[in-house]
């Protein structure tokens, strides 16, 4: 009779549907957990300052980088003198696009364009049917600009550079297959993870991730024709001063 005692307990504890749901949360709740411990590391520059400067369009507006905040913003060149490279880069930028169709509006593509006025920038948007939402194309006619983004990433054969929500330069790549790779990578983990992409310390999210630009527009630069500081909203930005 005592020894029937435990396997009566037994079978009063199996059915009890707590029990039943506690086992299955359980076994849901192990593959989170090792997803949780194979999240990558968040790429480097999540410490660095903002990065801020201001150029012009193609009809003379100006555009900020801080005007941008709320994308993941990616700027590379456009060589205007020469024909062959700027038809070249745009046929790189539409390549890009495509492979990152899949982030929507999370990613807008900033050309630094140089070699020519803004007449010949607006001839070749034109000519090749770029004028598209989220593309931004800037005069930067001496490089200073460009040349400016690569002293600041340490790298003098960069092409590509990716900046953060919050105008943070979160990865640089060079103009090959395995470069394009990485920065596709970068993009995706920037975009789909709060961790890779916080809020700098003392500003809570949101505060500083809506954009005064319009990136729906169809103009050459995809944003409003309101002026900015270039500046930014926070004290510790990385400015370029001309």
């Amino acid at each position: 009779m005592t020894s029937a005692q435990p396997s009566s307990r037994i079978a009063t504890l199996v059915g009890k549907p707590w029990l039943w749901a506690l086992l299955v949360g359980s076994l849901f709740s192990l593959p989170l957990l090792k997803g949780h411990r194979d999240l990558p590391e968040p790429p480097p520059g999540i410490d660095s300052a903002p990065l801020a400067f201001t150029l012009t369009d193609a009809e003379g507006r100006t555009v900020s980088l801080s005007d941008l905040h709320g994308h993941l913003v990616v700027l590379s060149e456009v060589p205007l003198a020469n024909a062959v490279e700027a038809h070249r880069a745009i046929d790189g930028l539409n390549a890009l696009r495509k492979r990152l169709r899949g982030l929507g509006s999370a990613v807008v593509y900033v050309q630094l364009c140089h070699g020519g006025d803004a007449a010949t920038l607006g001839e070749l948007l034109d000519t090749r049917r770029v004028r598209k939402p989220l593309n931004v194309f800037l005069l930067d006619e001496d490089r200073a600009i460009a040349a400016w983004l690569r002293r600041e990433a340490g790298s003098e054969s960069a092409a590509f550079f990716l900046l953060d929500r919050y105008g943070r330069l979160r990865d640089v790549t060079a103009p090959t297959q395995r470069g394009m790779d990485e920065l596709i990578a970068t993009c995706g983990l920037l975009a789909n993870s709060v961790r890779a992409d916080p809020p700098p310390e003392g500003l809570g999210e949101g505060d500083d991730t809506g954009t005064s630009g319009d990136t729906s527009g169809g103009s050459s630069s995809g944003t409003s024709d309101g002026t900015s500081d270039g500046t930014g909203d926070d004290a510790a930005t990385s400015t370029h001063d001309g």
